[in-house]
């Protein structure tokens, strides 16, 4: 992990437990020096949340309270899935070619309905929330 908890998440990929351990060693940390309640819930909701950020994704209601579901996880547990979610999209930006709806593919601008349609033509934003 580069930086501070909260700040840049995990990316792998993880060959052992070992690895992410040691990539979530500040949260570890942080947690026997704290008398609070808590704490390593805390960070680990932060690196999920925070890979969702970094990347763009956009949350529901429901992601949300996946995510805090995983924050009880183990923070190796909680890395991994971050790191997943980086690598994701940094091979969604190698891609060669952009996904294109149905619609887009038969010249049907007008009646693409967005979503993952990555149409340069229609300009659709996959960051911005519908």
């Amino acid at each position: 992990m580069t930086g501070q908890v909260g700040r840049s998440a995990p990316v792998g990929p993880y060959e052992t437990r070992r690895q992410a351990v040691d990539d979530v060693a500040e949260v570890y940390a942080r947690c026997r020096i704290s008398v609070r309640r808590g704490v390593m819930r805390e960070a680990n909701l932060a690196l999920l949340d925070d890979a969702c950020k970094q990347v763009g994704v956009h949350l529901g209601r429901y992601d949300s309270q996946i995510l805090a579901w995983l924050a009880e996880w183990e923070p190796e547990t909680c890395a991994v899935i971050a790191g997943i979610i980086s690598r994701a999209y940094a091979a969604g930006l190698a891609g060669a070619a952009p996904m294109l709806d149905e619609d887009c593919i038969a010249g049907r601008h007008a009646w693409c309905p967005g979503g993952l349609c990555q149409c340069p033509e229609c300009r659709h934003d996959l960051r911005r929330p519908r």
